[in-house]
């Protein structure tokens, strides 16, 4: 049991380092930056009013704050 829960935590451990180095060398970006990415580059071909893209920002600033796994995200 003891081995299976190490192994378990190897692998967890090495998957996250490979997520860091592959965000470092630019090969992957996490979900909410591609998220944000996507919804800004849209917003740049519409004509959207102040106050409607006052609230659009926030609501992208409220998600780059979530955790990956929150139940929100």
């Amino acid at each position: 049991v003891e081995e299976k829960i190490k192994q378990t935590h190897r692998k967890y451990l090495l998957q996250e380092q490979l997520k860091i180095i592959k965000k470092e060398l630019g090969l992957e970006k996490e979900d909410k930056d591609a998220i944000e990415e996507k919804f800004r580059e849209r917003l740049k071909e519409l004509a959207v009013p102040k106050h409607v893209m006052d609230v659009i920002d926030e609501e992208l600033n409220k998600l780059a704050l979530l955790d990956n796994h929150s139940s929100e995200f």
